[in-house]
C-alpha cells in the first residue's frame, strides 16, 4: 500500500478533493457541517480559519493506484510553535478499514518529527468511542474534552488528542 502526497494546485485536483469530501459524507454529517462544495475545499487548502485569517497548511490529496482516495491537511505551529495540527483527514469510504490512516499518522510522524516540532495534534468532533479508539490506539492521549455550544443552540463534543512525535 503506496500513498502518493499530492499538492492540490490544478482544477482537476480541486475537483478530486470535492469528491474525496462527497465520498466521506458521513464525516460532514457527524460533525454537523453543511454539505461541502468547491469553497469548503478551498477554505480547508487556504485553512480559513475564525476571523478570516489565513495560516500556512500542507494540503495533499492521498493518490493510491493512481487514484485520489482521501485528503490530509496539517498546519504547522498550531496552536504552538512545538505543534504540528492534523487539519483534515478524510479518507473515502470505499477506501477505509485498508491501514491509510495509519500510514498518514506513520508519515506525518517522519516528516515532521525530529525538528522543531514535539507533537501532532487533532480536534476530534462528536467522535464516538470507535473513532476516539483509532486515535488511542496511534499512540494519541486526551488533552482536553469538552461540550461547546453553538450559535445554532446545538451543542457538539470537542476532543483533542495529542501524539509525542519524537518517542521511537
Amino acid at each position: 500500500m503506496q500513498i502518493t502526497y499530492q499538492p492540490v494546485s490544478s482544477m482537476q485536483q480541486h475537483n478530486e478533493a470535492l469528491a474525496v469530501y462527497r465520498g466521506s459524507l458521513d464525516y460532514f454529517r457527524e460533525t454537523a457541517q453543511p454539505l461541502p462544495t468547491k469553497a469548503t475545499v478551498h477554505d480547508d487548502q487556504a485553512q480559513v480559519v475564525a476571523g478570516g485569517a489565513s495560516r500556512p497548511n500542507h494540503y495533499d490529496l492521498l493518490i493510491v493506484g493512481g487514484k485520489p482516495i482521501g485528503v490530509v491537511s496539517v498546519v504547522p505551529s498550531v496552536p504552538a510553535a512545538d505543534t504540528i495540527t492534523l487539519r483534515l483527514l478524510l479518507v473515502i469510504r470505499q477506501a477505509r478499514d485498508h491501514g491509510y490512516g495509519q500510514a498518514v499518522i506513520a508519515h506525518l510522524r517522519q516528516r515532521y518529527g525530529h525538528q522543531q516540532w514535539h507533537w501532532l495534534q487533532v480536534q476530534v468532533i462528536n467522535a464516538d468511542p470507535a473513532r476516539l479508539a483509532f486515535w488511542q490506539q496511534e499512540g494519541f492521549t486526551i488533552v482536553s474534552d469538552q461540550r461547546v455550544a453553538m450559535a445554532s443552540g446545538d451543542w457538539r463534543q470537542e476532543t483533542i488528542l495529542r501524539l509525542a512525535l519524537d518517542q521511537d
